[in-house]
């Protein structure tokens, strides 16, 4: 029986990433049955980055929650993820003191994404006293953006107390976390901020904040159609559109209502309801039903609400929706809106409509577009006559009018029969022609059109010339074959294709790939089911077979990947693809084991397979990430420093793959090093481009320890020179800009932060600053202040730019009492670089040099009037403005205009001697 890490980690060399995990899983709930796992715990903790997350693993799996709890905080992730679930899952009732003091503490000094992470811990709401003392603590220490980040675990009436102090700073994800916790708050402070804004105002507002109204929408619809009622915006954005079927739940008059005001100026092609949310509102018929479908008459929006009415209201509603159209929409019952009522109406319509316009002498094309809607035996001649034309366009035209007229009458017989009618005319017909026709058939419904095919008439004799004569033309295009290939895949969708149509389908695939020379029905295939694949394949079988005679796999892989996911079910594809590992030449060998090892499900024993067939396979990159992302025993292969000889892979002449480093974390220690070994050795090489070998360190970087160690050898000194770690004594700018950038990416972002500061004055400064932002994330505020002081402090050596984001930094991580003293005070310091937030507004700030305090005063506005709920000091030529009123206090540059006065009003409190007044008359700084 397992009792130590060394006898735990001998017995997970041998196993895979996943059976590594569930190996430790059970023993530790073994050990945890024995009250034998704490030993193990510690003697894990102690260890690497890789035995770490193990007994994190380890403890979660057997429930001890005092280990974990004191991880909360923990820099690794991985581990501190094992401690957050933990902690998600521990139920309120056993939450004791013990829980809030492991929060408390793991939130005390930490880091920004720690914090972030501690936030998402609360947001549930469970222990909403312990969010509501965090908030106050942090809203002091941090700001109103981390406090705001609390807000979704506190109480309802703390939040809505809280919300508008800090609601200007909620990023827009936010709102929608907010909302799900606190729906009636998020909506009273709408409803505050929509009141006062203008019209173009209110339609920014609604972008802004949708996301947390769609949330809120969920609990109260009620209240949100208020506020569209009231304050609603010209165009529903995209979140709270997704929910108009709650909307419609509970007001669909009002929904109505809201869509056919006049008055809103809504965008000529805004977005519409779906058909859920139009049956929903047909079937509460609200009375404003009519003016909505007015309102969208002349869109797909129309034809869409028109089918959701039942057929026996559809002439009293389209009725009722001419009589209620202003007369300037021009509103009338067009060939388009009649073909989707009942036929015996429809009929009627039709016939009337037919003799106004022969009466009124109207155009031609209207009759027969009119005449479509009539019953075929009544209709077909007079289409018949239209084809007696030498217009191609108007002969098109009047095959589409005969397709739809069969296709209006259901009739499988009537739909045939207009296939045999143009496989007897349209043989020397333009290529256009024959495409119209074409697209006109694959319009028609795939039960209509199979049963015609299917029946004791000669539809698929009809089809399957018609398709032919197509190909054959000299003048046949590629839409005419991609229409061919929409009719195969009709003919083959369903449950259970039909004899004959699987049959006409087959041959049909057969004879444009013989015309095309490329296998495979085109992506459209990924819509059939395993028979309709199945189907194909057999079709195509002799085709297959030829190829692969010749030794040529393209057509198989093209058939793959036209069929998509639906070829993992398909054992005739699988049993080829198997075939063809064995028969296929160097070249292609890759192509069809990517093909071969795509099924999730089998992928894990067939590269087993496949690399006891041909070892040398393993340095593939379609084998290579298998190996790197599930099968982690086999991949000690692909980590020799050089490939066995005599081996089939890698051709001679080409570069070796190395393993991706996209799942690092799941080798252990001994892989992570002998890879990282290869990337050093490739970033070295100066064959290799040089933003390959960026890429590749950027790539290495996440790798625990190995990374960080291969960064350090690229990121060049500070003063430029050479590096004794780097390879060739001198790194070459671009990998130290790269391996700079990396920093903030490795297992340890915090240490590379010294690092970076490092490069406050040369020409990495730039790529150093940008990664040390990143990396600032996860220090804690205590080691960001004593690296920034010294940056900030240094008088020579360091960027007017640096400083700023120095400053910055500060701004954004340091706590807020007490300030740094090192802001304004350094020599040279410019106008354009902020100071940091000073504590009380009665005095000037405590980082004012001390040779500097004597020359600070008090300074009034123009006119002798201070502003409501602020005070402010200048200080040589520099101000400083702080609100008493709560908001927050910043150094800025200062106007000095004649109008204004600079007479002392008050006392420096950090001046031995008071006020100076100023020598020199003032200027702009």
């Amino acid at each position: 029986m397992i009792s130590t890490a060394g006898e735990l980690l001998a017995a997970l060399e041998a196993l895979p990433h996943a059976a590594r995990l569930r190996f430790t899983a059970v023993t530790a709930h073994r050990l945890a049955a024995r009250g034998e796992l704490r030993p193990l715990l510690v003697e894990l903790d102690a260890l690497g980055a890789y035995e770490r997350r193990l007994g994190a693993l380890a403890a979660l799996a057997a429930g001890d929650t005092a280990h974990l709890l004191a991880r909360l905080g923990d820099p690794d992730p991985v581990v501190r993820r094992y401690a957050l679930r933990c902690a998600r899952r521990l139920p309120v009732a056993e939450a004791d003191r013990s829980f809030d003091l492991a929060v408390e503490a793991a939130h005390a000094d930490a880091p920004a994404v720690v914090r972030a992470d501690l936030a998402r811990l609360l947001r549930d709401g469970r222990r909403s006293a312990l969010a509501e003392r965090l908030v106050r603590r942090v809203r002091v220490e941090h700001g109103d953006r981390d406090a705001a980040l609390l807000l979704a675990g506190c109480s309802t009436e703390f939040t809505a107390r809280l919300l508008p102090e800090v609601a200007g700073v909620l990023a827009y994800e936010d709102w929608s976390t907010l909302a799900r916790r606190h729906p009636a708050a998020v909506l009273d402070h709408a409803e505050r901020e929509l009141a006062p804004l203008t019209r173009w105002s209110r339609n920014a507002w609604w972008k802004r904040y949708a996301t947390g109204i769609a949330t809120a929408l969920t609990a109260a619809p009620e209240r949100v159609l208020d506020l569209l009622e009231a304050y609603g915006p010209d165009d529903l954005p995209g979140p709270v559109h997704d929910r108009l079927a709650d909307l419609v739940a509970v007001g669909p008059e009002r929904v109505a209502r809201w869509f056919a005001d006049p008055e809103r100026a809504a965008g000529r092609w805004e977005r519409t309801p779906g058909p859920a949310v139009m049956r929903r509102l047909v079937a509460a018929d609200p009375p404003s039903l009519p003016a909505l479908g007015a309102l969208w008459f002349h869109r797909n929006a129309f034809r869409t609400l028109l089918r959701a009415v039942p057929p026996a209201r559809r002439g009293a509603f389209l009725d009722a929706v001419v009589a209620v159209a202003p007369p300037r929409r021009n509103v009338r019952a067009h060939p388009g809106v009649l073909a989707l009522l009942p036929a015996a109406e429809r009929h009627a319509r039709a016939r009337t409509a037919v003799h106004a316009i022969e009466a009124e002498g109207g155009p031609a094309g209207d009759v027969q577009d009119l005449l479509v809607l009539l019953p075929p035996d009544e209709a077909r001649p007079r289409l018949l006559a239209a084809l007696a034309t030498g217009d191609a366009e108007d002969r098109a035209a009047a095959w589409s009018r005969l397709v739809l007229n069969a296709d209006l009458s259901r009739d499988p017989e009537q739909v045939a029969a207009v296939l045999a009618r143009a496989a007897g005319r349209l043989a020397h017909e333009r290529d256009p022609v024959r495409r119209d026709v074409l697209e006109s058939f694959a319009l028609v419904p795939a039960p209509l059109l199979r049963a015609a095919v299917t029946g004791d008439g000669h539809g698929a004799e009809a089809l399957e010339r018609l398709c032919l004569d197509a190909l054959s033309a000299r003048d046949c295009s590629a839409p005419t074959r991609d229409t061919i290939r929409g009719l195969v895949v009709t003919l083959l969708s369903g449950p259970a294709p039909a004899a004959p149509a699987a049959a006409l389908a087959a041959r049909l695939l057969e004879a444009l790939t013989a015309h095309t020379g490329t296998v495979g029905p085109g992506p459209l295939a990924r819509s059939l089911r395993a028979d309709g694949t199945r189907a194909v394949v057999g079709a195509l079988g002799p085709w297959l077979d030829r190829s692969a005679a010749r030794g040529d796999v393209a057509p198989l892989l093209a058939l793959v990947a036209s069929c998509g996911r639906r070829a993992y079910d398909v054992p005739e594809l699988q049993d080829r693809l198997g075939k063809a590992l064995a028969d296929c030449p160097d070249g292609s060998f890759g192509d069809v084991a990517e093909a071969w090892l795509a099924d999730p499900a089998t992928r894990g024993g067939r590269v087993a397979g496949l690399l006891d067939r041909e070892p040398s396979a393993v340095f593939l990159p379609p084998v290579l990430a298998v190996l790197t992302a599930e099968r982690t025993d086999l991949l000690d292969a692909a980590l020799t420093e050089s490939p066995r000889p005599g081996g089939r892979f890698p051709v001679a002449g080409t570069v070796r793959a190395l393993p991706s480093f996209r799942h690092a974390d799941r080798w252990l220690p001994r892989q992570q090093e002998a890879a990282v070994r290869l990337a050093a050795a490739a970033v070295a090489d100066p064959g290799r481009g040089v933003d390959e070998r960026a890429a590749l360190l950027r790539a290495v970087a996440p790798v625990p320890v190995h990374g960080r160690a291969l960064l350090r050898r690229y990121a060049s000194p500070p003063d430029g020179g050479p590096s004794p770690d780097a390879p060739d004594g001198r790194v070459e700018p671009a990998l130290a800009a790269a391996a700079l950038d990396a920093a903030a990416h490795t297992d340890a972002p915090a240490s590379a932060l010294r690092t970076l500061l490092d490069h406050a004055g040369d020409d990495r400064a730039a790529a150093a600053w940008s990664a040390a932002g990143r990396a600032a994330l996860h220090a804690r505020p205590s080691q960001v202040a004593d690296l920034l002081q010294a940056v900030l402090t240094r008088e020579k050596g360091v960027k007017v730019t640096v400083r700023k984001a120095a400053a910055r930094l500060a701004v954004r991580h340091l706590p807020r009492r007490p300030p740094p003293r090192c802001c304004p005070g350094w020599p040279g310091r410019r106008a354009s670089i902020p100071m940091c937030t000073p504590p009380s507004s009665a005095s000037p700030p405590r980082c004012c040099p001390p040779r500097r305090r004597g020359r600070c005063w008090r300074r009034r506005s123009p006119r002798g009037r201070s502003r409501r709920g602020s005070r402010s000091w200048a200080c040589g030529r520099r101000s400083w403005r702080a609100r008493t009123g709560g908001g927050s206090a910043r150094w800025s540059p200062g106007w000095r205009s004649p109008r204004t006065s600079r007479r002392p009003t008050a006392p420096c409190p950090s001046s031995p001697t008071g006020p100076v007044t100023p020598r020199r008359r003032a200027t702009r700084s």
